[in-house]
């Protein structure tokens, strides 16, 4: 399932480019992950009015231009394009996760082999006091896929075409109309906003959070104060220990000491 759609979402995101020439199409993914590690992808595409009227031509909806159906059948939710007064529209995909090990694959579904999200990782790794969550990866400039596409590129051919300049012209017009946003949202609360850099050739990302477990953290407190607790009855009872032969052969001696005057009273005594 995920190379078909990845082969379909190349073919869309040229298709895309010569409809929307001189447009503009947004898409935001947000990535929200919980402290148990699960979460949802939520993916919102924008088309403002022209991209929108483009679409359209022809008198179809955009549910039709836009076939979709692979999402749902990769379990995505799709919502209903929504049409603003403007003349805009938007369309919401959403998908559930139960590890942050499936983000990547997720994403990568919708990216395909030549979409601008790269290296997307979401790892989340325990420590003494905690857990920590990072969202790492790179935003790149998109392919058109023309290249790999055999069949395309054999059409092309036939019919005179560059191959290169086509290749070149969609780039340009993908790289003009369309704009992408990351923005996640951890379990430590904080919601961080990437962009991709205008004509950038990549846009490296690393997000991380330290989600601090007070539970765990008084008891690695209370084992601590123990800890030092034992040590210093353990040095004390020793000290305790050596003190007391010293005491008692400091005892011994002064018994011995005390004793001398009196023998020699008594001597001096009998000798009188």
């Amino acid at each position: 399932m995920s190379r078909v759609l990845s082969r379909r979402a190349a073919v869309c995101a040229v298709a895309l480019a010569i409809l929307v020439s001189g447009c503009e199409v947004d898409a935001t993914v947000a990535i929200t992950v919980h402290p148990n590690g699960h979460g949802v992808v939520r993916v919102v595409v924008t088309a403002d009015a022209e991209a929108v009227a483009a679409l359209e031509a022809g008198g179809k909806s955009l549910a039709t231009a836009t076939r979709l159906g692979d999402l749902t059948a990769a379990d995505w939710a799709v919502g209903e394009w929504t049409k603003k007064t403007d003349g805009s529209a938007a369309i919401v995909l959403t998908h559930k996760f139960d590890s942050v090990d499936q983000v990547g694959p997720l994403v990568t579904e919708l990216n395909g082999e030549f979409g601008p999200v790269k290296k997307l990782r979401v790892v989340k790794n325990k420590s003494l006091i905690g857990t920590e969550y990072s969202v790492s990866g790179e935003l790149i400039k998109p392919r058109t896929g023309i290249a790999e596409d055999t069949e395309i590129a054999a059409n092309l051919s036939k019919l005179g075409i560059d191959q290169a300049v086509i290749d070149k012209q969609l780039l340009d017009q993908v790289d003009s109309a369309f704009s992408l946003t990351i923005i996640t949202h951890l379990p430590d609360g904080e919601t961080t906003i990437i962009k991709a850099k205008t004509r950038a050739t990549r846009t490296p990302f690393d997000v991380s959070a330290l989600v601090v477990d007070t539970v765990r953290l008084v008891w690695l407190g209370a084992a601590f104060i123990l800890l030092l607790l034992a040590i210093y009855l353990f040095l004390t009872r020793g000290r305790s220990r050596r003190a007391r032969p010293i005491r008692r052969a400091s005892q011994r001696r002064n018994g011995r000491r005390g004793s001398q005057p009196a023998l020699r009273t008594d001597r001096n005594t009998g000798n009188q």
